[in-house]
C-alpha cells in the first residue's frame, strides 16, 4: 500500500455577481446569503467557459484565474508541468508518478480554475481567507488505474458513485480544507478547497461541502451556458476576446486598481482601470501570442501607453515593437507571431509589469506601491431612480467616493466616512439605466481601488 497522502495537501487553492435590487453587480462585494445559486449566465459554445462550475457558494471570488490547454496539439513543444499552471502542472507530475497506465500526453484537455475571496495579500493581511483550485482532465484513459490508486491510500476515504463517477476525499490543513476527486472514463476532476468550513456556517463538515462542490462541476458539464459570467464577470469578458488556440487563460479582477506606483509611469500608465487580463497561444516551429487587457471604460485603453509599458519591461523576450495592437470597446489585444516555442513565461502573462506579471497568481499590492485594498461589503439598491449604497459588512472605511451617470453626465459625490456597518449612501441625482457605477476607496491617490462596480437596470 502506497504511503502516499493527499496530493493537494498544502497547496493554496472574483466576488459573487447577484442581481441587487434593479442593479447587476458585475465586480466587488456582497454578502448577500440569498445570492448564493447563480443566474444561468452566459449561453456560449466556448469550451473553456463551459468546463467551469460556479465556485461562488463556497469561495466568492475577488480573484478568479481560468485556463485551457488542448495536450495533443502542444505537447510535443513544451514540457507540460511547467508550462500549465498551478494545480493543473502538478497534476501532470502525478500522473506520472502514480497513474502508470496513463500518459500525460495522451490527455485531451487540461482545464482548470483558480479562485480567492480576496483579491490582494498584503504583509498586514494575514487572516486566512477561502480559495480554491479545480481541474478537470479530458482524454481516452480508463477510470480503473485512479480508482485503484485512492482505494489503496489510506489518505483518501470512498464516498461512493455519483453520477456515473467513483468519488474520493481527503481533509487537508488539519481539517480547514479538503479535496476531492470524482472519475470516470474519460474524465477526472479534482477539486481543492482551503480556509473554508471555518467561515461558512453553510456546512456542516467538509465532506459536506466536498460533496456539493463535485455536484456542482458535474452539473457544469452537461451545461450549454456559463454560470461562471455571474461570478467572475471580468473573467468571463476578457475570455470572450482570445483567440481559438491550444493555450487560452485569463485572469478577472473585482478590486480594479485606479492608481500605482511602481516607479515606473509607464507601468503605472497601463495599470489604471484595468478589470482582466487573458493571452492565448499556438507553439511549435511557428507560435503565434494574443495577449488582452480588459478595462472599466473604453477611454482607458491606450496602445500607445501599452507599448510603453511592453517596452520597459525587462522579463518579455518579444521586442515590443513585433507586437500588433487592435481595441474592441473597453478591450486591447496584442499579438504576435515568432518562429520558435515562446519560452514559458510568455505564455504565463497578459501584461509584463510587477503585479501582474503572472495571471495565475493574485496581485500583492506592494508590488504595486499600494496599500492593502479594505475588505467590505456593500450592497447596491435603487430606489425612485436614486442609487442607495449600504455598508453591510467588514471595517469601517472612509475616503470613499461613488461615480454613477445622470442625463448622460458623470457625477461623483464623496461618501463621508468613517463608513461603517449599516451606513447608507444615496445619490443626489437619479441614475440612467445600464450605465457602469462604481464606488472607489481613496480617489486621486495611487491606492485608489473600485470596491464595487455595478450596473444599474
Amino acid at each position: 500500500m502506497t504511503t502516499r497522502r493527499k496530493l493537494l495537501a498544502g497547496i493554496a487553492g472574483t466576488t459573487a455577481a447577484i442581481g441587487l435590487a434593479g442593479c447587476s453587480l458585475f465586480g466587488g462585494n456582497s454578502n448577500d446569503d440569498n445570492g448564493q445559486v447563480p443566474n444561468d449566465g452566459l449561453d456560449t459554445d466556448d469550451e473553456l467557459l463551459l468546463s467551469m462550475g460556479d465556485p461562488s457558494a463556497q469561495v466568492p471570488p475577488s480573484f478568479f484565474t481560468g485556463y485551457q490547454y488542448r495536450v495533443q496539439e502542444i505537447a510535443d513543444a513544451v514540457d507540460l508541468s511547467e508550462t500549465v499552471p498551478r494545480l493543473g502542472g502538478q497534476l501532470v507530475t502525478f500522473l506520472e508518478e502514480n497513474i502508470g497506465s496513463l500518459d500525460p500526453a495522451s490527455l485531451d484537455r487540461v482545464t482548470g480554475s483558480n479562485y480567492h475571496a480576496s483579491a490582494s495579500q498584503g504583509a498586514l493581511q494575514v487572516r486566512p481567507l477561502p480559495s480554491g483550485q479545480t481541474v478537470h482532465l479530458t482524454g481516452e484513459f480508463d477510470a480503473d488505474p485512479w480508482v485503484e490508486f485512492f482505494e489503496g491510500n489510506d489518505g483518501y476515504e470512498s464516498l461512493d458513485s455519483m453520477d456515473g463517477y467513483e468519488r474520493f476525499f481527503a481533509e487537508t490543513q488539519d481539517g480547514q480544507g479538503y479535496e476531492t476527486w470524482g472519475v470516470q472514463d474519460g474524465r477526472a476532476i479534482v477539486v481543492s478547497r482551503t480556509d473554508i468550513v471555518t467561515r461558512n456556517e453553510r456546512y456542516d463538515s467538509n465532506q459536506t461541502a466536498a460533496e456539493e462542490a463535485l455536484t456542482v462541476e458535474f452539473d457544469q458539464v452537461d451545461r450549454d451556458n456559463a454560470p461562471i459570467a455571474n461570478s467572475a464577470p471580468a473573467f468571463a469578458e476578457t475570455v470572450q476576446q482570445l483567440d481559438d488556440e491550444p493555450i487560452r487563460g485569463g485572469t478577472g479582477y473585482a478590486l480594479i486598481p485606479l492608481g500605482a506606483d511602481t516607479g515606473t509611469t509607464a507601468f503605472d500608465d497601463v495599470v489604471e482601470g484595468v478589470v482582466g487580463g487573458g493571452l492565448s497561444a499556438s507553439v511549435g516551429t511557428d507560435s503565434s501570442l494574443q495577449r488582452t487587457l480588459s478595462y472599466l471604460e473604453p477611454e482607458m485603453v491606450s496602445e500607445e501607453r501599452l507599448t510603453a509599458a511592453f517596452e520597459r519591461s525587462e522579463t518579455d523576450s518579444i521586442p515590443a515593437d513585433s507586437w500588433d495592437m487592435s481595441t474592441t470597446e473597453a478591450t486591447i489585444s496584442a499579438r504576435t507571431t515568432v518562429a520558435e516555442t515562446p519560452e514559458t513565461a510568455m505564455l504565463q502573462t497578459a501584461l509584463p509589469i510587477p503585479g501582474y506579471d503572472n495571471l495565475f497568481v493574485r496581485i500583492n499590492p506592494s508590488d504595486l506601491g499600494r496599500e492593502v485594498t479594505p475588505r467590505v461589503f456593500f450592497r447596491p439598491e435603487l430606489n425612485d431612480g436614486r442609487l442607495t449604497i449600504s455598508h453591510q459588512g467588514g471595517g469601517a472605511v472612509e475616503n470613499l467616493q461613488v461615480r454613477y451617470v445622470h442625463a448622460g453626465e458623470t457625477q461623483t459625490e464623496s461618501w463621508s466616512g468613517p463608513v461603517e456597518q449599516g451606513d447608507e449612501f444615496t445619490s443626489s441625482e437619479t441614475v440612467d439605466s445600464g450605465t457602469q457605477a462604481w464606488v472607489t476607496w481613496r480617489p486621486d491617490t495611487k491606492d485608489a481601488a473600485v470596491l464595487i462596480r455595478f450596473r444599474p437596470e
